[in-house]
C-alpha cells in the first residue's frame, strides 16, 4: 500500500516516519535529502522583526494522531519571511523557490493544547537563518 513500509525482520507495515517497528524492534534507516541552510538558534520568537528568515523545522508544531496511533503534522516546514509578530505565533511567507506552501501562513508558537477535534496546538520550533 502505498505510504507504508515493511519492516526487514517481521515483514510488518508501518507508517512511512515510523522509527522502531513496534513488533520487533527493528530501526528503520533514513537518508535525510534536504537542503544546507546555515542557521542560528533562535532563543526569542517575539524578537523577530519584519523581514527577518527563519527555518521551522520539522517534526516540530500542531499535530493530530491517526487510527494507527502516528502523529500527522498540521504545522508548516521551510523557510519563511516575517511578516509580523503576534501574541501567539508569527504571521509569514513562504521564502525561497523551493517552498511547497504558497502565500501567508500563521506559525503557531502558543502553549500546547488540544481542541475538540483531537488536533494538538503546540508550538514549532525555529531557526533564525544567517543573511
Amino acid at each position: 500500500m502505498k505510504g507504508q513500509k515493511i519492516c526487514d525482520k517481521c515483514q510488518t507495515k508501518t507508517g512511512p516516519r515510523t522509527k522502531i517497528c513496534k513488533k520487533c524492534g527493528n530501526q528503520f534507516v533514513f537518508n535525510f535529502r534536504g537542503r544546507k541552510v546555515k542557521t542560528n538558534e533562535l532563543k526569542d520568537w517575539k524578537s523577530l522583526e519584519r523581514g527577518d528568515v527563519v527555518k521551522s523545522i520539522q517534526g516540530h508544531g500542531p499535530y493530530w494522531t491517526n487510527e494507527e496511533g502516528e502523529r500527522e503534522s498540521c504545522g508548516y516546514y521551510g523557510l519563511f519571511r516575517v511578516r509580523r509578530v503576534e501574541e501567539n505565533g508569527i504571521g509569514a511567507y513562504p521564502y525561497g523557490t523551493k517552498q511547497k506552501h504558497g502565500g501567508y501562513h500563521f506559525i503557531y508558537m502558543g502553549k500546547e493544547e488540544e481542541s475538540i477535534s483531537g488536533t494538538i496546538s503546540r508550538s514549532h520550533k525555529l531557526e533564525l537563518v544567517k543573511q
